[in-house]
C-alpha cells in the first residue's frame, strides 16, 4: 500500500521548507512532494536536513545534489530525518 494508506497522520502545512525543517527536526517521519517542484524553493531546508543527518532524494532514490539551486530546476522530493524512515518512504511510494 502507499504512503498515505500507511501514514498516522497525514500534515499539508502550505511551506515546503518549514515541512523539511520539521523533518530535520524529527517531528515528522517524512515529506514528499511527489511532482516536481523548485529546487530554490527548498535549498536552505535541504541544507539543514542534511546537517541534522536527513536524507532528500527524488522519488528514484537519487541524489538531488546535481540539480543545483537554479530557479527553473524541478524535482520530486522524498525526505525524512534518517535513511531507514526513508527507505521505507520510498518503498511506500514504489520507488
Amino acid at each position: 500500500s502507499g504512503l498515505v494508506q500507511r501514514s498516522g497522520k497525514i500534515r499539508i502545512l502550505g511551506s515546503m521548507a518549514l515541512a523539511i525543517a520539521h523533518t530535520a527536526a524529527g517531528s515528522f517521519d517524512a515529506f514528499c512532494a511527489p511532482v516536481p517542484v523548485r529546487v530554490f524553493d527548498m535549498a536552505a531546508s535541504l541544507l539543514v536536513l542534511e546537517e541534522a543527518g536527513g536524507v532528500a532524494t527524488d522519488l528514484k532514490g537519487s541524489s538531488l545534489r546535481s540539480l543545483g539551486a537554479q530557479l527553473e530546476s524541478r524535482t520530486s522530493v522524498v525526505c525524512a530525518p534518517n535513511r531507514e524512515l526513508h527507505a521505507i518512504a520510498l518503498r511506500a511510494l514504489g520507488g
